[in-house]
Parts: C-alpha cells; structure tokens; sequence
C-alpha cells in the first residue's frame, strides 16, 4: 500500500497544543477564544458489480457538520457591534481561520480556512461567580480549505 504521508517520530520534540492555535474571524483576531470545533465527513461507498466482492470504491459528497466557537462576552460584543442591526445570525457569510502557528522546534504552520460561515445562534450564559462569560456559538460552514 502507497501512501503520500510519512510518519517522522518527534522524540522529545514538542507537539501542537492549544498555545500555538489563533483563530480570526474576518481575518480579525478573537483574543478570548477557549474552543473551536468543526468537522467535514466524505461519503464513500463500495461499488459492487456481479459476485459478492466490491469491485471499486466511489467518492460521493462531502458533508459539512455545524461547528462551534466558544468565546468569551468580550469577542461576541465585539461581533455584534459589527453585525446588521446587531445581530450575528444576520452578518454575510464570512471566514474563519484556525491556525495551529509554529514554535522553535515545530516550522510548519497548518491553517484551517472555513468558508461560508454563518452564526446559527446569540445569546448569552451568566452564572453567579463568573470572572468571564464564555458560551458556545453554533456556526454552519460550507467549505474548507487546508494549507
């Protein structure tokens, strides 16, 4: 079996992690994102002509699941000011890049360009003892490019 990637060991190198993710919105920074999530999924079936064995394999569409950003009061204030009459659900499609940047013993950059997106939510959570707001924005996307 050929394959186009290759599994390099990085023994006692330094992994991604959460310190090296910065994520834009519009090509603006959000400083008080705590997470990001978002998944893209391929239909892919086996083709089967007479007998019982596949015979090819068929790549169908690609799916795109709602994603969501978990930010801070701070970073959505600064959304909804930029938002038709306030609202976020109402703001043009837009971009959002997740950029894993690199350190000293990590060179390459990996981003995550994801097209057309659209918040699907606003709101707010508000607990007693709070010392930050934080909630989870649901967003749709359709596309996703990788560099």
């Amino acid at each position: 079996m050929n394959t186009s990637f290759s599994a390099i060991a990085n023994v006692g190198g330094v992994s991604y992690s959460s310190a090296n993710v910065n994520v834009l919105l519009s090509s603006v920074p959000l400083i008080f994102v705590r997470s990001i999530s978002y998944d893209k999924k391929r239909d892919v079936k086996n083709n089967y002509a007479l007998g019982a064995e596949p015979v090819s394999i068929g790549y169908g569409m690609v799916t795109y699941t709602d994603g969501t950003l978990e930010i801070a009061m701070d970073d959505w204030k600064r959304i909804i000011q930029g938002a038709p009459k306030g609202d976020p659900t109402l703001i043009p499609p837009f971009v959002i890049q997740v950029t894993w940047a690199p350190d000293a013993t990590n060179i390459k950059t990996t981003t995550d360009t994801l097209l057309n997106c659209r918040f699907l939510q606003d709101g707010q959570d508000v607990k007693q003892g709070d010392t930050i707001h934080y909630k989870s924005y649901s967003f749709a996307y359709a596309g996703m490019n990788r560099i």
